[in-house]
């Protein structure tokens, strides 16, 4: 059906709501209605396509090839987005040796209007060789890498409009230098796109708001330094769907918390603290914010739910042990997955 007779084994599914899930056949995103009891959606994907990126609101995937980056819906065919026969202009792919919370290269807008894309110039990167062994007679492979002290790629983020069909890129002196442009977050409204600039020697960071419309830098909504060490990993968090305040997170205390702040980079409070990490934001269901945490112990991670305005703070998982959370879309329930130096693994559903 749709192209998918057959599928050889049981794949990898992605729920989406309580009707609809989705997997991958091959090259062959398919999409299957519990209702209907039938596959209601496909994309047929180029056998080279790599770094693909799902925007599940229009059933579209971005994907790159060699450095260019596509687009393809179901039901119409693909289109290109670069089309740069320069190699050393790569498009679409991580940056920065996966640095900085960096693990991919495209970035869908909330209503997928708009997508985001790295650009990265290596034209200054120096080849270093690679030998492939497992050939008949061993071949060298040529990858771009910058050793320590030489030059590095440059970095630029693009920003292309599925309505005007245009692309431009943001527009600062970050574009230009071998800096860090880390974290990059879409405002709901999608009138802006947010960027943690940070410097080559990793002491400077800039929060940087950029008109998505025209990629001009709106203004540095506050700025991190630090004689060792500045280490931005994690991208905003907007409320509510909202684009009038965001989560932030940062170890400029020591330890990495949760920060609130207005889109206008004012601060309004912090809204964990203590001697103890956040080592994940999972979801944000209106003023309530769910995270793991080292708070019960270093050698534990457990959940806990804090009201944003209040600070009041419930701890979710009870059993000692390492928990590894997964919510369902409307944070209803959850699915805990623990294990202890007693219990080798363990799988409770709680609402």
């Amino acid at each position: 059906m749709l192209g998918v007779d057959s599928i050889k084994r049981v794949p990898y599914i992605h729920w989406e709501n309580e009707n609809e899930l989705y997997f991958y056949s091959g090259n062959t995103w398919c999409l299957y209605s519990v209702s209907e009891k039938k596959i209601t959606a496909t994309i047929e994907l180029p056998e080279k396509a790599e770094n693909k990126t799902l925007f599940f609101k229009n059933k579209s995937i971005a994907y790159t090839i060699d450095n260019n980056l596509y687009v393809v819906k179901a039901g119409a065919k693909p289109f290109a987005i670069t089309s740069d026969t320069d190699k050393e202009n790569v498009y679409g792919q991580s940056v920065s040796r996966n640095e900085f919370g960096i693990t991919g290269g495209i970035f869908w807008s909330s209503n997928g209007t708009t997508i985001a894309f790295y650009r990265k110039d290596e034209s200054k990167v120096k080849d270093y060789p690679l030998v492939d062994i497992n050939k008949r007679e061993a071949e060298v492979d040529f990858m771009k890498y910058p050793m320590a002290g030489m030059k590095s790629e440059n970095v630029s983020l693009g920003i292309y409009n599925f309505d005007s069909k245009e692309t431009v890129y943001i527009e600062n002196e970050d574009t230009v230098s071998q800096k860090y442009l880390t974290n990059i977050s879409w405002s709901p409204d999608e009138k802006s796109i947010y960027i943690q600039a940070l410097n080559r020697e990793q002491n400077h960071m800039k929060l940087n708001k950029y008109n998505a419309a025209s990629g001009a830098l709106i203004n540095t909504l506050f700025e991190e330094t630090n004689s060792k060490y500045v280490e931005p990993e994690h991208p905003l968090i907007f409320i509510d769907g909202k684009s009038d305040k965001f989560i932030y997170q940062t170890r400029n205390d020591g330890y990495n918390h949760a920060y609130l702040y207005s889109n206008d980079g004012k601060f309004i409070g912090q809204i964990t603290k203590g001697k103890w990490e956040i080592t994940n934001i999972l979801s944000v269901d209106k003023n309530d914010m769910y995270y793991i945490s080292t708070q019960e112990s270093p050698l534990e991670r457990h959940l806990y739910k804090i009201n944003i305005n209040n600070g009041k703070t419930e701890k979710l998982t009870q059993v000692k042990g390492t928990h590894s959370i997964k919510f369902n879309n409307a944070a209803g329930y959850f699915i805990d997955r623990y294990s202890s130096t007693t219990v080798p693994n363990n799988i409770d559903i709680f609402s």
